[in-house]
């Protein structure tokens, strides 16, 4: 597919052409980059070019989707952190402990009131 395009007036654009020319250029913007992607630092040096970006990117992702969050353990280990230690019982849920639904609730008079579920006036 070519990237020549015709503007408006009839001149012809070859975009290729123009990008290769002005990949050096600093592009306009707060990320510190030229147009092709390379990392500027001071005075527009270029400290890391974009394949050695990506390469960053793709090994951080690996490491990352490569991860487990699950730790190992071997079936003689379960058999001794449950000989040593009991299980946690589950804890109940007493009247004390539960937290009360309260909601809104609008008076005649078009003030609101904060009442408990269970006590409807």
């Amino acid at each position: 597919m070519s990237n020549i395009y015709k503007t408006a007036g009839g001149r012809t654009v070859d975009m290729n052409k123009l990008r290769m020319q002005n990949e050096k250029a600093i592009a306009v913007g707060n990320m510190n980059v030229n147009a092709r992607g390379d990392l500027l630092g001071k005075g527009g040096k270029i400290v890391k070019t974009v394949s050695q970006r990506t390469r960053e990117e793709k090994r951080v992702n690996n490491v990352v989707n490569n991860a487990s969050l699950k730790k190992k353990v071997t079936a003689e280990e379960v058999k001794v952190l449950s000989e040593n230690e009991p299980l946690p019982e589950a804890k109940k849920e007493t009247a004390a402990t539960k937290k009360k639904k309260q909601r809104e609730k609008e008076l005649p008079d078009g003030s609101i009131e904060i009442v408990d579920e269970g006590n409807d006036l």
